[in-house]
């Protein structure tokens, strides 16, 4: 199943897109979580402003994916680090960040 929601996504890469999730802090980096439970994480941004973080925001940008999170890796002594395998969704060029909560005041 989770392969199927990254699959819907993989065909926006490269293209212009408008995601609506809550903005959620990882160690790797600011991300929207979308409704679907997938992350994207958003280029160019340390943090959240205070007033951004725990909302659903609506975010437009360019859907790209490469590997920003580095592989785990299993030392010799069996110590395992964090990290991720494959690639991550990014979202890059952010040309408008809208509240969703003011969106629907101004329906």
């Amino acid at each position: 199943m989770p392969n199927e929601i990254i699959d819907a996504l993989e065909k926006y890469i490269g293209k212009e897109v408008v995601l609506t999730g809550l903005a959620v802090r990882t160690k790797a980096g600011p991300a929207i979580l979308l409704k679907d439970k997938q992350i994207v994480f958003v280029e160019n941004l340390l943090e959240w402003p205070e007033k951004r973080e725990g909302k659903q925001l609506m975010l437009k940008g360019i859907l790209s994916k490469e590997k920003i999170i580095p592989d785990v890796v299993i030392e010799a002594d069996g110590a395992i680090s964090q990290g991720a395998s494959g690639e991550q969704l990014i979202l890059r060029d952010i040309t408008f960040m809208k509240d969703c909560f003011q969106l629907e005041k101004q329906l």
